[in-house]
């Protein structure tokens, strides 16, 4: 089971310790309600799909909610109703919330060691790299929400990248050379991430879900 963590760039007053959010969606709901919901409402410049979509969802959110002690004006969705106008920030801040509050899971991954940026295999670091950033922007009818800052992989990317994942070996790396001269902690570091990584796309692969990855800060992605 994957640890839930109370973070998020959108909710003031939640730490924010982690620049990476990653949310568990299952596919079929993930493809049939949210993305329609969310294209809908750009589409129609109108907060009125998101509403009936929070409606739909009130328990989730209200388990959401009590779960992490959240005050009524701790999330934005919470004051929605269909006649709310449109403006686009308020319409990325609810996408915001409604990726987390929604997911299945919130997997908790420790901060990319910087002993992976020093390893030239690009064998290892494609992998990672999609698993970690996303394959796909994530389009949402005719806009992209937080181009650069989002990506995900839909269920067929989570297959893939799941067998990927199993076959990465940082002793392999060592064996060929890859890396030379680390510490016994940076190998510790690069095995635990890794770890962690192959555990979410593996479970994700289990239960038919897709990842949404989301960060905070404008990516670096020179790994």
């Amino acid at each position: 089971m994957f640890t839930q963590v109370n973070l998020h760039p959108f909710i003031p007053g939640l730490s924010r310790l982690m620049a990476e959010y990653y949310y568990l969606h299952s596919r079929e709901w993930f493809e049939q309600q949210l993305i329609p919901a969310f294209a809908n409402s750009w589409r129609r410049r109108s907060f009125d799909p998101l509403h009936r979509l929070c409606q739909s969802a009130d328990d989730r959110i209200t388990s959401f909610v009590e779960g992490n002690h959240l005050p009524q004006d701790g999330l934005l969705l919470l004051g929605l109703d269909g006649a709310t106008p449109f403006h686009r920030a308020l319409w990325t801040t609810l996408v915001g919330e409604l990726l987390l509050v929604l997911a299945e899971e919130v997997p908790l991954i420790s901060p990319l060691p910087e002993s992976l940026r020093r390893i030239p295999s690009e064998q290892f670091i494609a992998p990672l790299h999609d698993a970690l950033f996303g394959r796909r922007n994530l389009v949402l009818g005719s806009t992209i929400y937080r181009p650069g800052k989002v990506g995900w992989n839909n269920f067929d990317d989570v297959v893939h990248l799941s067998k990927l994942l199993d076959t990465l070996s940082v002793t392999n790396l060592s064996a060929s050379h890859c890396i030379t001269e680390w510490t016994a902690e940076e190998y510790e570091d690069l095995e635990d991430f890794t770890a962690q990584l192959r555990a979410m796309y593996q479970q994700s692969r289990e239960r038919n879900c897709v990842v949404v990855a989301e960060s905070i800060y404008p990516r670096d992605e020179g790994i």
